[in-house]
This record gives C-alpha cells, sequence and structure tokens, in this order.
C-alpha cells in the first residue's frame, strides 16, 4: 500500500518516490521528488509529505519503531514542492537504507482521521486497502493510476493461517497461491506434487536467543549468558530438527554474507561441562528456574526452536519452561518490555550493520533488555563513519565484543521456504523478507 522515499533491491538502494538525492555536505542530504504522484484518495504526494512523515517517525509520543533507523536525523525541511533535504547531528551513512523504510502517508487523511488512518490505510503504493477481517485476512486492490505501471494483479489477498497442516492443505487446494513459512517436514509433500514447488532464501535474519539484563535475575550475569551459550547444542538442532536447512550463526548477530560480519569471531561450541562451570561460577550451582519464549509461525520452525533450547538448557541445571505464544501476543510483550528473561527472535540487518546492532542497543524502540555503554558507542561509532574500511573495523570490533559479552544466545542464520503454486510466475523470495511482489513482478 506505502511507497518510500527509496527502495533496496539486489544489494542497492534504487529511486522509488525520490528520483535522485546528494550530499550537500556531510551533514545534510538532498531529496528531489517524483512529480504526478497522489494518495489513494487523491491527495498529492509532495515534499511536505515526506517531512510530515518524518516528523511524525521521529515524534517520540508516536513510537514509531522505524524510530531508531533515524537516531541521527535532526530535521526535514521543505525547499520546494519537489525538494527535500534532510539535516543530520552527524554524519550519517546509513540513512538511505533507513528510508527503505519510512512508509510516506498522506498528511491531510492521517492528521484529520488518524483512528481511520490506521484502520483503512492510504498510501501512494501499486496496491490500494481494500478489506480487513482481524485475524483472519487482509485484502486489497490494484492501484491501477500506480506510477510503476499497473499491478499485473486486480486482487491481493493475505490470509492468516496459524495452522501448519490447515495452511498446507490450502495451498494444496488452491485457496492460496504461496504459502509462506512452509514446515520444514512439508518440504517433500510440496516437492513431489506435480502442481507445487517449493522455494527457499536463505534471509539476512539471525535467530538469537535475547536476554534481559536490565531486571536482575541469572541472565544479567555474562557468566550465565555464555554459560546458555555453551549449553545449546545448535549442530545437533539444526542436523535432526531443521534437516540441515539453517546454519549456525558464528558467535555474533551478522550472518556470513553480511556487511561488518567478523570472520575471526567462531561460533561457540557445545560444551554442557562448560555451561556447568560457568553457572557455578555466577553462584548458579543448583541451576536456577526460567522461562524461554518465543513466536509460532514467524520464523521457520520458531515453536519448535524454542522447546528444543528449553530441553537442552534444563540438562545443564537451567530448569527452562518452553512458552511459545502466537505472534501477535509475541509482539505485544516485545515492546513493552515483557519477554524476559529469554526469547527467541530474528534481527534484519536491512544490508548495514547499523540497522541490526541498533536493536540490541539502549536506542532500541521495540523493547529494552540490554543497555551496555561500550557496545551503544561502538554502534553509534560505526554508524556515523564515511569510509567503509574504518566502518568495517568498528562493527569486527563490535562483533567481537558482544561475542565476548554473551550479549545473546547466537542460534541460527534463518531460511524461509515457501510452497508455491505452478500457476503463479514471477515469484522471487528476497534474503530480507521485504514484499516479493513489489511492485508487480507476480503473474498468474
Amino acid at each position: 500500500m506505502y511507497d518510500t522515499l527509496v527502495w533496496y533491491e539486489n544489494g542497492k538502494v534504487v529511486p522509488q518516490l525520490a528520483t535522485s538525492w546528494k550530499n550537500v555536505s556531510d551533514l545534510v542530504w538532498e531529496f528531489k521528488l517524483r512529480s504526478g504522484v497522489k494518495f489513494h484518495n487523491g491527495e498529492v504526494f509532495d515534499a511536505n509529505a515526506v517531512k510530515f512523515t518524518m516528523d511524525r517517525i521521529m515524534d517520540p509520543k508516536q513510537k514509531a519503531t522505524q524510530a531508531s533507523r533515524f537516531t541521527a536525523l535532526k530535521s526535514v525541511e521543505v525547499v520546494d514542492p519537489q525538494t527535500v533535504r534532510m539535516n543530520t547531528a552527524v554524519p550519517f551513512p546509513v540513512l538511505l537504507l533507513g528510508l527503505t523504510q519510512a512508509f510516506i502517508v498522506p498528511p491531510q487523511y492521517v492528521s484529520q482521521s488518524p483512528d481511520k488512518a490506521l484502520a483503512a490505510p492510504v498510501g501512494t503504493g501499486p496496491f490500494k486497502f481494500d478489506s480487513w477481517q482481524q485475524g483472519a485476512q487482509l485484502t486489497y486492490v490494484a492501484n491501477t493510476s500506480y506510477w510503476g505501471g499497473r499491478p499485473k494483479l486486480d486482487k491481493l489477498i493475505f490470509r492468516v493461517i496459524p495452522d501448519d497442516a490447515a495452511r498446507l492443505a490450502a495451498l494444496k487446494s488452491g485457496g492460496i497461491h504461496i504459502d509462506m513459512n512452509l514446515p520444514l517436514d512439508a518440504i517433500d509433500a510440496v516437492s513431489s506434487d506435480p502442481n507445487l514447488k517449493v522455494e527457499k532464501a536463505f534471509i539476512d535474519n539471525s535467530l538469537i536467543l535475547e536476554m534481559d539484563t536490565l531486571h536482575g535475575g541469572p541472565t544479567a550475569d555474562p557468566r550465565v549468558r555464555m554459560a546458555i551459550n555453551y549449553a545449546i547444542d545448535k549442530d545437533q538442532i539444526n542436523k535432526t530438527l531443521l534437516s540441515s536447512k539453517l546454519r549456525p550463526l558464528a558467535g555474533q548477530l551478522l550472518t556470513q554474507d553480511a556487511f561488518g560480519w567478523n570472520p575471526n569471531v567462531k561460533q561457540v561450541p557445545y560444551d554442557p561441562a562448560k555451561a556447568k562451570q560457568l553457572l557455578s561460577e555466577a553462584g548458579y550451582s543448583s541451576g536456577f528456574d526460567t522461562q524461554v519464549n518465543g513466536p509460532i509461525g514467524k520464523y521457520t520452525a520458531d515453536r519448535d526452536i524454542v522447546i528444543a533450547v528449553a530441553d537442552q538448557l534444563s540438562k545443564v541445571g537451567i530448569r527452562a519452561k518452553a512458552n511459545p505464544m502466537d505472534y501477535g501476543l509475541f509482539v505485544q510483550k516485545l515492546t513493552s518490555n515483557q519477554l524476559g528473561p529469554m526469547f527467541l527472535i530474528g534481527w534484519f540487518s536491512f544490508g548495514d550493520p547499523a540497522l541490526a546492532e541498533v536493536w540490541l542497543t539502549s536506542k532500541s524502540t521495540l523493547g529494552h533488555y540490554y543497555a551496555d555503554a561500550t557496545y551503544d558507542d561502538l554502534v553509534a561509532k560505526g554508524a556515523t563513519q564515511l569510509d567503509q574500511k574504518a566502518r568495517q573495523a568498528t562493527y569486527f570490533q563490535a562483533a567481537q565484543y558482544m561475542h565476548d559479552q554473551a550479549m545473546a544466545a547466537w542460534l541460527f542464520q534463518a531460511a524461509t521456504y515457501y510452497g508455491v503454486s505452478k500457476k503463479v510466475s514471477g515469484f522471487n523470495p528476497r534474503n530480507d523478507e521485504l514484499p516479493f511482489f513489489y511492485p508487480s513482478a507476480i503473474s498468474s
């Protein structure tokens, strides 16, 4: 439904509502905007809409999740209807990548009808909002006057089907055409069906066991956090539970093909004896009771991973109760700081480490569970360096630091599997799970 100023495609930032941009200085970015674009309700898209959107994202009262992508953005000014400038407090090389998630909204509509704008969203995108059945489905219709060309689909429906078996049955019957997060145990059945095919993508998403260090308890101690790393047999879970279809992380947040990934930081080995030793040193020789939270249906095999991790922790004396939950409830608890003491979550890099690592800093707008001034400084430094070699060195240092502090238990690089009807063409799953149909790629 929405467009952004720029988009991320094949490893590069490309124009969308902005046709070009330049650095007027190290602290000033200037964007030239596409002309003749209208929102779905007829409002004109211009520089005022960009300023309104960005001011709204940066307003603390809005609690916008995108705000942490613009920590250095100071102000936005309208130069003329088709030109906007963004001023940063420090050099900010990741501004463009942050803008790929700043969805431009119509000022008049949002200002006059904020509740309606949530229930019936309006953007400039290739599809328009049609209807919403909460917890069931969201229906879009083609924006026939879309600036990028009319979408090839007249209608697009996202259905919410939490049950894996029911989702697979709908795919086989033709009730749905794309099954996202295809269960691993269903891959063979889909592959052997003459009407279906399997698509996959290793994604720039790191599945970690994030831990609460701010509200007391065992996970506030780095020795306990490292013990948890040693207690989890990533290779065994991947081989037996995940059919070797994911990749264990190399002891750090970033995935191995991401900028800033440190090749000198290695996967934490499975060593239950070392885990028990560290627990004893931290004063937990008898272990402790805890809970492992996680979503259901968000990541490949997420429920199973939560259960397996809890089981392995129990073998070193950490009596962990597995608590997988509906994804909507998971997000609610995440943003309200109620997911401790530990939880499974995936963090995307979105093309730059600054956009992934910020979620573990005190600047996070998706819940606060970790605070470390040294780490905050490293992430902030990397986000403001214009020289790529210097940035890489900073993120290498950050990777080693988060490893040594056991800021999380580093689990897997995620992969997303899709069951796809052979009636669908033009389907190309992305490595960041952003809309694969954007703007008009799918035909059927």
